[in-house]
């Protein structure tokens, strides 16, 4: 199993789950299995209209960052933790 631990916003639109575990061994299948069981709001916050993620939103799986990983095709194993955190703005 791979944990997934959700933050911000994204704990609404994920019907308030922090934390979900899932089995899936792309980051890809992960986004569409939490998007299937939470919906379509839920997959247009993470992924733009070309099917990749946006740019406010930062994945790490293990602690690195998925764009240094092979974006969505990074792989998971049993064990990891992917992170999903929307960029904070301020001013």
């Amino acid at each position: 199993m791979v944990k997934v631990k959700i933050f911000g916003p994204l704990v609404q639109l994920a019907k308030g789950n922090k934390e979900v575990n899932v089995k899936s061994n792309k980051l890809r299948e992960i986004i569409e299995e939490l998007s299937a069981q939470f919906g379509e709001d839920f997959r247009e916050r993470i992924l733009n209209e070309k099917d990749e993620l946006q740019n406010f939103i930062r994945v790490f799986i293990n602690d690195k960052d998925v764009r240094f990983l092979g974006g969505l095709s990074a792989e998971v194993k049993d064990g990891d933790v992917v992170m999903l955190l929307p960029a904070i703005g301020g001013g």
